[in-house]
């Protein structure tokens, strides 16, 4: 499995991280996409990415957070996790209007600097929308991104075919198994299975049966069961899908190298 978007490196992860690590190595997964957004985030992966081949790096700035955003800042942790040849994406970014923990002009000037930073760097956006679909839409649309992915996607069937035409993806996580998660479960339905991806959101969302506790990448496990039951597909089969769907938007090259082969 991979486990497209997680805060591996979250203050409450730490006291067992390494016993985390060992259990995904366990599991053979194919990947654990760590977002960074501080430098203690930034140091914990590169701590730890040699020891385990699995990791990966996102960088960029949450719109909670992007009254304090620092392009500076931004530019530094990036040169840092570059040389580690696995920093495959950008983002956390976005807009969140439901909380608006930071002023809207300060995440959407944040978020068009995420957006030229990673047409800049050719890597994926990976984009957070809460109560700003319309805005979202629009800023995309605009600026022509059809690199990336709409994480924790939670939202109406229609939003959904608008980000599709984008040619964007879809990040599904731990939401989908809650009781009242019926829209979302209709969007599942209707959305080709190629652009679904999976995701936990660690430590965040654990998916029932453990709601209210610390989510891992562990519970992934979880989201993937739940799609295979809505979209009536194998399990096996499914999660060979989107393990190629993570591969093609992440790791294009490997994906380009494994199509030339076959």
């Amino acid at each position: 499995m991979f486990d497209t978007h997680t805060h591996l490196f979250d203050i409450r992860l730490l006291p067992e991280i390494k016993d985390i690590l060992e259990k995904l190595k366990d599991h053979r997964f194919k990947g654990v996409l760590c977002i960074c957004e501080t430098q203690q985030e930034v140091d914990l992966f590169l701590k730890y990415y040699k020891l385990y081949d699995f990791l990966y790096a996102c960088l960029g700035t949450h719109p909670h957070n992007s009254k304090n955003f620092s392009k500076k800042n931004l530019i530094d942790m990036y040169d840092q996790l570059y040389l580690t040849g696995r920093l495959i994406a950008i983002g956390e970014t976005g807009l969140d209007f439901y909380y608006n923990l930071s002023p809207k002009d300060k995440q959407i000037n944040c978020f068009l600097t995420h957006i030229y930073f990673a047409k800049e760097k050719n890597l994926p956006l990976i984009i957070h929308s809460r109560n700003s679909e319309e805005e979202i839409y629009n800023i995309l649309k605009e600026n022509n991104v059809s690199n990336g992915v709409i994480h924790c996607f939670s939202s109406k069937h229609d939003f959904a075919n608008k980000i599709l035409e984008l040619d964007l993806y879809l990040g599904f996580t731990g939401i989908i198994t809650f009781k009242n998660s019926n829209v979302i479960l209709e969007t599942i339905k209707y959305v080709p299975v190629e652009k679904i991806l999976i995701e936990t959101d660690t430590p965040y969302l654990s998916p029932q049966p453990l709601r209210g506790k610390i989510n891992t990448p562990l519970n992934l496990y979880y989201v993937l069961e739940k799609i295979s039951e809505i979209k009536k597909i194998d399990i096996n089969v499914l999660e060979d899908i989107l393990d190629k769907n993570a591969i093609r938007l992440f790791l294009k090259d490997s994906f380009q190298n494994n199509e030339k082969s076959k």
